[in-house]
Protein backbone atom coordinates (compact mmCIF):
# COMPACT_ATOMS: atom_id res chain seq x y z
CA UNK A 1 0.00 0.00 0.00
CA UNK A 2 1.12 3.38 -0.69
CA UNK A 3 -0.20 7.00 0.50
CA UNK A 4 0.36 10.07 -1.30
CA UNK A 5 -0.62 13.78 0.34
CA UNK A 6 -2.28 15.97 -2.48
CA UNK A 7 -0.66 18.84 -1.92
CA UNK A 8 -2.30 22.50 -2.68
CA UNK A 9 -0.87 22.90 -5.97
CA UNK A 10 -3.39 20.18 -7.53
CA UNK A 11 -6.05 21.87 -5.22
CA UNK A 12 -9.60 20.67 -7.45
CA UNK A 13 -7.86 18.49 -9.46
CA UNK A 14 -10.51 15.30 -10.68
CA UNK A 15 -8.94 11.94 -8.66
CA UNK A 16 -9.09 10.38 -12.14
CA UNK A 17 -6.72 12.92 -13.70
CA UNK A 18 -4.39 12.91 -10.01
CA UNK A 19 -4.05 9.17 -10.93
CA UNK A 20 -3.38 9.30 -14.28
CA UNK A 21 -0.54 12.15 -13.45
CA UNK A 22 1.34 9.62 -10.73
CA UNK A 23 0.34 6.40 -11.90
CA UNK A 24 1.35 7.09 -16.09
CA UNK A 25 1.05 2.86 -16.45
CA UNK A 26 -1.92 2.20 -14.88
CA UNK A 27 -4.81 1.68 -17.67
CA UNK A 28 -7.95 3.13 -17.29
CA UNK A 29 -10.59 0.17 -16.90
CA UNK A 30 -8.15 -0.77 -14.04
CA UNK A 31 -8.31 2.06 -12.63
CA UNK A 32 -12.03 2.07 -11.98
CA UNK A 33 -11.63 -0.98 -11.07
CA UNK A 34 -9.56 -0.47 -8.16
CA UNK A 35 -11.83 2.63 -7.61
CA UNK A 36 -15.15 0.35 -7.51
CA UNK A 37 -13.57 -2.37 -5.34
CA UNK A 38 -12.35 0.16 -3.08
CA UNK A 39 -8.62 -0.12 -3.67
CA UNK A 40 -8.20 3.22 -4.29
CA UNK A 41 -9.42 5.48 -1.68
CA UNK A 42 -9.63 8.95 -1.07
CA UNK A 43 -9.21 9.69 3.25
CA UNK A 44 -9.89 6.21 3.89
CA UNK A 45 -13.84 6.35 1.91
CA UNK A 46 -14.28 5.05 -1.46
CA UNK A 47 -13.97 7.46 -4.31
CA UNK A 48 -15.18 8.31 -7.49
CA UNK A 49 -13.07 9.04 -10.57
CA UNK A 50 -15.18 12.49 -10.69
CA UNK A 51 -14.38 13.51 -7.02
CA UNK A 52 -12.44 16.82 -7.26
CA UNK A 53 -9.39 17.10 -4.86
CA UNK A 54 -8.35 19.58 -2.20
CA UNK A 55 -5.12 19.81 -0.96
CA UNK A 56 -3.92 17.87 2.22
CA UNK A 57 -6.23 14.96 1.16
CA UNK A 58 -4.78 11.31 1.34
CA UNK A 59 -4.72 8.98 -1.48
CA UNK A 60 -4.47 5.67 -0.60
CA UNK A 61 -3.34 3.08 -2.92
CA UNK A 62 -4.05 -1.00 -2.58
CA UNK A 63 -2.75 -1.90 -6.13
CA UNK A 64 0.22 -4.00 -7.58
CA UNK A 65 3.56 -2.29 -6.95
CA UNK A 66 4.58 -2.67 -10.89
CA UNK A 67 1.98 0.37 -11.78
CA UNK A 68 4.24 2.33 -9.82
CA UNK A 69 6.97 3.75 -11.27
CA UNK A 70 10.66 4.62 -10.08
CA UNK A 71 10.24 8.31 -9.45
CA UNK A 72 6.62 7.91 -7.44
CA UNK A 73 6.06 7.15 -3.89
CA UNK A 74 7.58 7.31 -0.84
CA UNK A 75 11.52 8.28 -0.98
CA UNK A 76 12.26 5.04 1.31
CA UNK A 77 14.41 2.13 -0.97
CA UNK A 78 12.63 -0.10 1.76
CA UNK A 79 9.05 0.78 0.92
CA UNK A 80 10.32 0.56 -3.03
CA UNK A 81 11.73 -2.81 -2.85
CA UNK A 82 9.68 -4.60 -0.42
CA UNK A 83 5.91 -5.12 -0.95
CA UNK A 84 3.77 -5.97 2.20
CA UNK A 85 0.83 -7.70 1.61
CA UNK A 86 -0.38 -8.22 4.84
CA UNK A 87 1.25 -7.48 8.82
CA UNK A 88 0.66 -7.24 12.20
CA UNK A 89 2.83 -7.95 15.69
CA UNK A 90 3.62 -11.15 14.61
CA UNK A 91 3.87 -11.58 10.80
CA UNK A 92 3.93 -9.97 7.81
CA UNK A 93 3.18 -11.64 4.43
CA UNK A 94 5.41 -10.75 1.52
CA UNK A 95 4.97 -10.24 -1.91
CA UNK A 96 7.83 -11.75 -3.84
CA UNK A 97 9.03 -10.26 -7.32
CA UNK A 98 9.93 -13.03 -10.01
CA UNK A 99 13.83 -13.02 -10.34
CA UNK A 100 14.32 -12.36 -6.84
CA UNK A 101 15.95 -14.90 -4.42
CA UNK A 102 14.20 -16.14 -1.51
CA UNK A 103 17.47 -16.78 0.51
CA UNK A 104 20.97 -14.99 -0.35
CA UNK A 105 23.10 -16.96 -2.54
CA UNK A 106 26.48 -17.14 -3.02
CA UNK A 107 27.81 -14.37 -5.73
CA UNK A 108 24.18 -12.71 -4.78
CA UNK A 109 23.36 -10.92 -1.55
CA UNK A 110 19.90 -9.34 -2.78
CA UNK A 111 17.19 -11.51 -1.50
CA UNK A 112 13.76 -11.13 0.05
CA UNK A 113 15.16 -12.00 3.18
CA UNK A 114 17.95 -9.31 3.01
CA UNK A 115 15.08 -6.58 2.08
CA UNK A 116 12.61 -7.93 5.03
CA UNK A 117 15.34 -7.51 7.50
CA UNK A 118 16.41 -4.50 6.57
CA UNK A 119 12.96 -3.41 6.52
CA UNK A 120 12.85 -4.28 10.14
CA UNK A 121 15.68 -2.92 10.99
CA UNK A 122 14.23 0.84 9.32
CA UNK A 123 10.76 1.00 10.95
CA UNK A 124 12.45 -0.10 14.58
CA UNK A 125 10.62 -3.48 15.09
CA UNK A 126 14.00 -5.20 15.31
CA UNK A 127 17.60 -3.89 16.66
CA UNK A 128 20.28 -5.84 15.56
CA UNK A 129 22.07 -7.05 18.36
CA UNK A 130 19.39 -7.32 20.78
CA UNK A 131 18.94 -11.22 20.43
CA UNK A 132 21.49 -13.79 19.95
CA UNK A 133 18.58 -16.56 19.21
CA UNK A 134 16.49 -14.53 16.72
CA UNK A 135 16.77 -12.24 13.81
CA UNK A 136 13.53 -11.52 11.02
CA UNK A 137 13.62 -14.27 9.25
CA UNK A 138 11.03 -15.66 5.81
CA UNK A 139 9.17 -19.07 6.91
CA UNK A 140 8.47 -20.33 3.32
CA UNK A 141 10.15 -20.22 -0.49
CA UNK A 142 9.67 -19.64 -4.09
CA UNK A 143 11.84 -20.53 -6.96
CA UNK A 144 13.33 -17.45 -8.26
CA UNK A 145 11.42 -17.77 -10.99
CA UNK A 146 8.57 -17.45 -9.61
CA UNK A 147 6.32 -14.41 -7.95
CA UNK A 148 3.59 -14.20 -5.11
CA UNK A 149 3.07 -14.98 -1.63
CA UNK A 150 5.92 -15.44 1.46
CA UNK A 151 5.40 -15.24 5.40
CA UNK A 152 7.36 -13.82 7.20
CA UNK A 153 8.52 -13.95 11.13
CA UNK A 154 9.02 -10.78 13.12
CA UNK A 155 9.81 -12.75 16.81
CA UNK A 156 11.16 -16.36 17.52
CA UNK A 157 7.60 -17.60 18.63
CA UNK A 158 5.78 -16.79 15.28
CA UNK A 159 8.97 -18.51 13.03
CA UNK A 160 8.29 -21.59 14.77
CA UNK A 161 4.65 -21.57 14.81
CA UNK A 162 4.92 -20.67 10.85
CA UNK A 163 7.57 -23.45 10.58
CA UNK A 164 5.04 -26.00 12.14
CA UNK A 165 2.06 -24.70 10.66
CA UNK A 166 3.72 -25.52 7.20
CA UNK A 167 5.07 -28.72 8.13
CA UNK A 168 1.71 -29.87 9.81
CA UNK A 169 -0.16 -29.13 5.95
CA UNK A 170 -2.31 -26.28 8.33
CA UNK A 171 -1.28 -23.54 6.07
CA UNK A 172 -3.33 -24.37 2.47
CA UNK A 173 -0.89 -22.90 -0.89
CA UNK A 174 -3.01 -21.62 -3.86
CA UNK A 175 -0.92 -20.79 -7.06
CA UNK A 176 -1.78 -19.65 -10.48
CA UNK A 177 -0.37 -21.40 -13.92
CA UNK A 178 -1.00 -20.30 -17.48
CA UNK A 179 -0.08 -23.72 -18.97
CA UNK A 180 0.20 -24.75 -22.74
CA UNK A 181 -3.10 -26.63 -23.80
CA UNK A 182 -4.42 -29.21 -22.77
CA UNK A 183 -4.54 -28.90 -19.38
CA UNK A 184 -5.05 -31.61 -17.49
CA UNK A 185 -8.40 -32.29 -15.83
CA UNK A 186 -9.82 -30.91 -12.52
CA UNK A 187 -8.34 -33.22 -9.64
CA UNK A 188 -5.80 -34.18 -7.07
CA UNK A 189 -3.12 -35.72 -8.36
CA UNK A 190 -0.64 -38.14 -6.57
CA UNK A 191 3.00 -38.96 -7.92
CA UNK A 192 6.75 -39.51 -7.06
CA UNK A 193 9.58 -37.01 -7.59
CA UNK A 194 13.31 -37.70 -7.73
CA UNK A 195 15.41 -34.53 -7.55
CA UNK A 196 18.99 -34.57 -9.38
CA UNK A 197 21.55 -32.20 -7.59
CA UNK A 198 23.72 -31.91 -11.11
CA UNK A 199 21.38 -30.28 -12.54
CA UNK A 200 18.96 -28.62 -10.49
CA UNK A 201 16.14 -30.22 -11.76
CA UNK A 202 13.61 -32.82 -10.71
CA UNK A 203 11.77 -36.46 -12.24
CA UNK A 204 8.57 -36.98 -11.95
CA UNK A 205 6.72 -40.44 -12.23
CA UNK A 206 4.22 -42.85 -11.73
CA UNK A 207 5.78 -45.74 -10.10
CA UNK A 208 8.09 -45.15 -6.97
CA UNK A 209 11.66 -44.97 -7.69
CA UNK A 210 14.56 -45.41 -4.89
CA UNK A 211 15.32 -41.99 -3.25
CA UNK A 212 12.08 -40.62 -4.55
CA UNK A 213 9.58 -39.01 -2.57
CA UNK A 214 5.77 -38.69 -2.78
CA UNK A 215 3.97 -35.22 -4.13
CA UNK A 216 0.16 -34.19 -4.28
CA UNK A 217 -0.94 -31.75 -6.10
CA UNK A 218 -4.73 -30.39 -7.10
CA UNK A 219 -5.79 -28.78 -10.44
CA UNK A 220 -8.88 -26.99 -11.47
CA UNK A 221 -9.50 -24.14 -14.34
CA UNK A 222 -9.15 -20.89 -13.11
CA UNK A 223 -10.09 -19.38 -15.90
CA UNK A 224 -9.61 -19.55 -19.93
CA UNK A 225 -7.97 -16.63 -21.58
CA UNK A 226 -8.19 -16.82 -25.26
CA UNK A 227 -7.09 -20.41 -25.65
CA UNK A 228 -4.37 -20.19 -22.83
CA UNK A 229 -5.50 -22.23 -19.41
CA UNK A 230 -4.95 -21.11 -16.06
CA UNK A 231 -4.74 -23.36 -13.49
CA UNK A 232 -4.92 -23.34 -9.66
CA UNK A 233 -2.93 -25.72 -8.44
CA UNK A 234 -2.34 -26.19 -4.28
CA UNK A 235 0.35 -27.84 -3.18
CA UNK A 236 -0.75 -30.96 -1.04
CA UNK A 237 3.16 -31.33 -0.43
CA UNK A 238 5.59 -28.63 -0.85
CA UNK A 239 9.05 -29.72 -2.98
CA UNK A 240 11.02 -28.25 -5.53
CA UNK A 241 9.85 -27.59 -9.02
CA UNK A 242 6.28 -29.41 -8.01
CA UNK A 243 4.22 -27.90 -10.15
CA UNK A 244 5.77 -27.49 -12.71
CA UNK A 245 7.28 -31.52 -13.06
CA UNK A 246 3.89 -32.46 -12.07
CA UNK A 247 2.28 -30.54 -14.97
CA UNK A 248 4.84 -31.70 -17.31
CA UNK A 249 4.18 -35.37 -16.39
CA UNK A 250 1.14 -34.20 -17.04
CA UNK A 251 1.74 -33.38 -20.74
CA UNK A 252 1.15 -30.02 -19.98
CA UNK A 253 3.45 -27.71 -19.53
CA UNK A 254 3.76 -23.81 -17.22
CA UNK A 255 3.31 -21.05 -20.39
CA UNK A 256 7.29 -19.26 -20.22
CA UNK A 257 8.76 -22.00 -18.22
CA UNK A 258 12.02 -23.40 -20.42
CA UNK A 259 13.40 -25.89 -17.79
CA UNK A 260 9.80 -28.01 -17.86
CA UNK A 261 8.51 -26.68 -21.24
CA UNK A 262 8.47 -26.14 -24.52
CA UNK A 263 10.82 -23.75 -25.86
CA UNK A 264 9.29 -23.46 -29.25
CA UNK A 265 5.32 -22.21 -27.87
CA UNK A 266 7.73 -19.82 -24.84
CA UNK A 267 9.52 -17.90 -28.08
CA UNK A 268 6.26 -17.73 -29.79
CA UNK A 269 3.99 -16.12 -27.58
CA UNK A 270 7.12 -14.28 -25.82
CA UNK A 271 6.49 -15.08 -22.50
CA UNK A 272 9.23 -13.51 -19.86
CA UNK A 273 9.60 -16.47 -17.13
CA UNK A 274 7.17 -19.38 -16.06
CA UNK A 275 3.62 -17.55 -15.93
CA UNK A 276 3.34 -18.96 -12.11
CA UNK A 277 2.12 -16.79 -9.09
CA UNK A 278 1.62 -17.76 -5.65
CA UNK A 279 -1.27 -15.96 -5.00
CA UNK A 280 -2.96 -17.09 -1.87
CA UNK A 281 -2.61 -18.91 1.00
CA UNK A 282 -5.08 -19.99 3.95
CA UNK A 283 -4.69 -20.62 7.59
CA UNK A 284 -6.53 -23.99 9.14
CA UNK A 285 -9.27 -23.78 11.49
CA UNK A 286 -7.83 -25.95 13.81
CA UNK A 287 -4.43 -23.81 14.27
CA UNK A 288 -3.51 -23.34 18.51
CA UNK A 289 -1.27 -21.04 20.23
CA UNK A 290 -0.04 -17.01 19.84
CA UNK A 291 -1.09 -17.31 16.24
CA UNK A 292 -5.09 -18.42 16.50
CA UNK A 293 -6.21 -15.09 15.24
CA UNK A 294 -5.44 -16.44 12.15
CA UNK A 295 -7.70 -19.32 11.98
CA UNK A 296 -9.40 -19.70 9.01
CA UNK A 297 -7.74 -15.91 7.10
CA UNK A 298 -7.82 -16.10 3.12
CA UNK A 299 -4.90 -13.58 2.77
CA UNK A 300 -4.83 -13.04 -1.44
CA UNK A 301 -1.94 -10.74 -3.38
CA UNK A 302 -3.59 -9.00 -6.80
CA UNK A 303 -3.42 -10.80 -9.98
CA UNK A 304 -4.46 -8.21 -12.34
CA UNK A 305 -0.68 -8.11 -13.37
CA UNK A 306 -0.63 -11.40 -13.69
CA UNK A 307 -3.42 -11.85 -16.00
CA UNK A 308 -2.16 -9.44 -18.42
CA UNK A 309 0.88 -11.09 -19.15
CA UNK A 310 -1.39 -14.52 -19.85
CA UNK A 311 -3.32 -11.93 -22.10
CA UNK A 312 -0.32 -10.77 -23.93
CA UNK A 313 1.19 -14.84 -24.22
CA UNK A 314 -2.37 -15.59 -26.01
CA UNK A 315 -2.27 -12.58 -28.37
CA UNK A 316 1.00 -13.31 -29.64
CA UNK A 317 0.55 -16.45 -29.97
CA UNK A 318 -2.71 -15.60 -32.33
CA UNK A 319 -5.07 -17.70 -30.68
CA UNK A 320 -7.55 -15.07 -29.54
CA UNK A 321 -7.99 -14.44 -33.47
CA UNK A 322 -8.61 -18.19 -34.22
Amino acid sequence: MKEYTVSHQDDGQRLNRYLNKILPSLPQNLMHKFLRKKRIKVNGKKADASLRLSGGDIVSLYIPEGFFSPRTGNNSSQNKELNIIYSDNNIAVLYKPKGLLSHPSKGSEDSLSVRFLNYMISTGEYTPGESVAFAPAICNRLDRGTEGIVIAAKNLTALREITGFFREGMIRRFYLAAVIPPAPSDGRYRAYILKNNDDNTVAVSDEKIEGSKVIETSFRLYEKIGNIPVLEAELITGKSHQIRAHLRHLKSAIVGDNKYGDREFNRNCKAKGQLLISYRIKFSENITGSLDYLKGKSIETNTDIFLLKVVKADKNLGFSNK
